[in-house]
């Protein structure tokens, strides 16, 4: 089979899993947005700060226990199941999962330590520490759940694993909110906890026909045997790590420099913006980590494979940057309220980064792809200083409009430093014609935002649906020509 025929039935896979991944995503995040709006509404934004510090620091102890196992994990198992050996891939899983469990405990443990010293960070007081008490039981449950998704990942059950998300968004949604309208900001504590309840059985329940043997293992056996798991995940966990910490950081300068409003509004703003791209950071995360490492000894098809996610990261990414950065004040209204506003022009700038952030992406699972953690944690570390400097400076400078802009150049760095790092490291050669993609949508969306901020309601609407429309038709121009060139 020639080349160009690989490449074109590589590059439709990769938009068929994009597709169908994307598919699941946007109604999973429909229901995720659809449980902010009544969050939104029955907390309003001092509510959704004290659940964004919460949940950002249970967040932040998670990345400490995790171990970098979620991920060094997919490698190993994905390894002995594809080899086809069930004595090797039971063993593997059973490594695995005791290590889990093991880690699990250790950030219950951890936070129920760290309670009193966690309110005080967060909150400037000691009135949370209860709050913090109560949900050290999550992390055991959260990480028990991370192992499911882990193995069905590893046995490619990728379309159980994206239901079992969905199933538990809307689970969530029908458990919680009425903890909401009944108890009020005093309802987050008891909907965070049953929010993890209800992931851990649902995903139990969906991974439940996938068959290895039980291997009765000593703790110490276990530890033994999955040394090198742990140790090829503490350089990742150094990157979660310091990645929560820097959300967490955030969060709390924005909340004692401002205000819990302002905390509200920026984790809000976040979330919106994350749906919004959500289907494609799920791809990438999903199928292509997969795909990638089944070849990142070969060189030349590594480096293909690279420039093909990209591609059609950024022909998703192009119009969703065009319809919301002209509907931003309306996906605001229908998904939060009215009291959200102020955050606009904050997500309509900070929506620019999430059109760098899917090709960094792609960038940065090229060093887990490759075994090569330091260079994964030295990259990602520099890319959170330098989040975290940002943000502290544009919020001090512009307010909550300054996270926006914070957030925007954090990624366009990430993106300009992984392409370096690649290039230096693994002879990565970028395709310029991915530019020919790239600038167009930046175009259309900038001009989308200066119209947006500048002009009437009739103009705007009228003049950013037909750019709206030139964004899709410059995608279908792409992907056709994609799948017609002659290599």
């Amino acid at each position: 089979m020639s080349s160009s025929t690989d490449e074109k039935r590589s590059y439709r896979n990769g938009l068929k899993f994009t597709s169908i991944f994307g598919g699941v995503q946007f109604v999973q995040v429909l229901v995720s947005l659809i449980r902010s709006k009544f969050v939104a509404v029955l907390l309003g934004p001092g509510g959704m700060g004290i659940f964004g510090l919460l949940s950002s620091a249970i967040q932040f102890i998670t990345s400490i226990c995790n171990l970098g196992l979620t991920q060094t994990g997919v490698r190993d198992i994905s390894i002995a199941y594809e080899e086809g050996d069930n004595e090797k891939f039971s063993r593997t899983v059973s490594i695995f999962q005791r290590l889990i469990v093991f880690s699990g405990l250790f950030g219950t443990i951890l936070c129920l330590f760290l309670s009193p010293l966690l309110s005080l960070l967060s909150f400037g007081n000691y009135e949370y520490t209860w709050a913090f008490i109560l949900l050290s039981c999550t992390l055991l449950m959260i990480q028990m759940t991370n192992g499911k998704v882990v193995l069905l990942q590893s046995t490619k059950n990728m379309k159980r694993m994206a239901y079992a998300s969905l199933y538990s968004s809307i689970l969530g949604l029908v458990l919680t909110i009425p903890l909401y309208y009944i108890f009020g900001t005093d309802g987050i504590v008891p909907a965070m906890i049953i929010t993890a309840i209800s992931g851990l059985i649902l995903y139990n329940w969906i991974a439940r026909n996938i068959k290895y043997d039980k291997i009765p293992l000593k703790n110490k056996e276990a530890f033994k045997e999955g040394n090198i798991l742990i140790k090829l995940g503490l350089f990742i966990t150094l990157q979660g790590f310091f990645s929560r910490l820097a959300t967490y950081l955030i969060n709390i300068y924005i909340g004692h420099a401002g205000s819990i409003d302002d905390v509200g509004l920026y984790n809000s703003a976040l979330f919106i913006i994350d749906a919004a791209a959500g289907m494609v950071y799920a791809a990438i995360n999903s199928e292509y980590y997969p795909r990638l490492s089944s070849c990142s000894n070969d060189n030349n098809k590594f480096t293909k494979t690279i420039n093909q996610q990209i591609h059609i990261a950024m022909v998703f990414l192009g119009p969703i940057l065009a319809l919301f950065s002209l509907f931003c004040e309306l996906a605001t209204i229908i998904f939060l309220s009215s009291k959200f506003l102020d955050a606009t022009m904050m997500m309509r700038i900070a929506i620019f980064g999430t059109f760098f952030r899917g090709p960094a992406l792609c960038y940065a699972y090229t060093f887990l792809s490759k075994g090569d953690t330091k260079a994964y944690w030295l990259n990602e570390l520099a890319t959170m200083v330098v989040r975290l400097s940002l943000h502290i400076i544009g919020y001090k400078l512009w307010g909550v409009t300054g996270l926006g802009i914070a957030y925007m150049a954090t990624y366009v760095f990430y993106f300009l430093q992984s392409a370096i790092v690649c290039r230096i490291l693994y002879k990565y050669h970028f395709d310029f014609e991915l530019l020919r993609v790239m600038i167009p949508q930046l175009l259309i969306g900038c001009c989308i935002f200066v119209i947006s901020e500048y002009s009437g309601y009739i103009f705007k609407y009228t003049v950013g649906i037909l750019l709206v429309t030139l964004s899709v038709l410059l995608v279908f121009k792409a992907m056709r020509e994609k799948l017609s060139k002659r290599i």
